[in-house]
């Protein structure tokens, strides 16, 4: 029986390189089926993501009638309160377009434009 110093270094040589091939073979593997993985909880998130905005869409528009026929009730009438619950929806939705326009700056790297532009004017 020969001991690891008396194995010929070309059969040393063989052994490692069939290893490493087969621990390439096995991390692409791994890499394939984790990529497979997490294609398919994407496409789950995705999913789950639009039936959760149905559901707050179908319970936001079922506020919106509730408001409507409270309001229908009073003097204003039915006109009036379609008109106020519409109106209402558009200041939020102008308040929350607002927003996103105010947090976009941050999407152009500001700090890092100075930066680069504070040291163009260096030179």
């Amino acid at each position: 029986m020969q001991t690891e110093a008396e194995v010929p270094l070309h059969l040393a040589l063989k052994a490692y390189l069939e290893a490493v091939s087969r621990l390439f073979g096995d991390t692409v593997e791994l890499v394939a089926l984790e990529g497979q993985l997490a294609g398919r909880t994407l496409v789950w998130m995705v999913a789950l993501g639009v039936g959760a905005v149905v559901l707050v869409l179908a319970a936001w528009g079922m506020v919106n009638a509730v408001v409507i026929l409270w309001l229908a009730t009073t003097p204003m009438g039915l006109v009036g309160a379609l008109l106020s619950v519409a109106l209402g929806n558009l200041l939020i939705a102008s308040a929350l377009a607002l927003g996103v326009f105010r947090m976009s700056r941050y999407l152009t790297f500001p700090a890092t434009r100075r930066v680069i532009l504070r040291h163009g004017q260096a030179d």
